[in-house]
């Protein structure tokens, strides 16, 4: 595994056990970027209620002025502080 996480969460402001999480990754390719912002939605929230806002994603972004590429990664999901499924038909494959 080659990537870094950014990850930025915060409680609801009703009710502190749901956690609202956003996840950025920078790697050194595209699949281990998305491996990464999935690899950060499992660690979270596997096992737990939870609702995926934005499924993993990775793309590479050029940067013209220096000639470099960036590959990064996203995910964002909320997820109940307790035990219980995902809430969605399939998980999140």
């Amino acid at each position: 595994m080659s990537w870094r996480a950014h990850i930025s969460m915060h409680c609801d402001d009703v009710e502190p056990r749901i956690f609202y999480v956003e996840c950025h990754t920078l790697a050194s390719s595209v699949d281990e970027a998305k491996s990464g912002a999935e690899f950060v939605l499992d660690a979270m929230a596997s096992g737990k209620s939870a609702f995926i806002r934005v499924a993993p994603e990775a793309d590479e972004y050029r940067q013209f002025d220096t000639g470099t590429t960036d590959y990064k990664g996203y995910v964002r999901f909320s997820y109940v502080n307790s035990p219980g499924e995902w809430l969605t038909d399939r998980g999140h494959r």
